[in-house]
């Protein structure tokens, strides 16, 4: 099995949505050169990332929904 198989066999549907929705509100709320809310989700690794990590660094947040 690839990683790309393991990450979706491990995939949780419910979980996915409730990011998806999360991801929705922030991506309407913060436009094109604005500053984004902080927010910390898991990567497909299962370690948490979190905006603040990446403090002073430019950041493109590239959000997407396939539902």
């Amino acid at each position: 099995m690839n990683e790309w198989d393991a990450t979706a066999s491990a995939s949780r549907p419910i979980s996915n949505r409730k990011r998806g929705i999360l991801a929705t509100k922030i991506s309407r709320q913060v436009g094109e050169g604005d500053y984004a809310h902080g927010f910390t989700l898991p990567s497909l690794d299962g370690e948490n990332i979190t905006l603040s990590d990446y403090r002073g660094k430019r950041v493109i947040l590239f959000m997407w929904a396939s539902w």
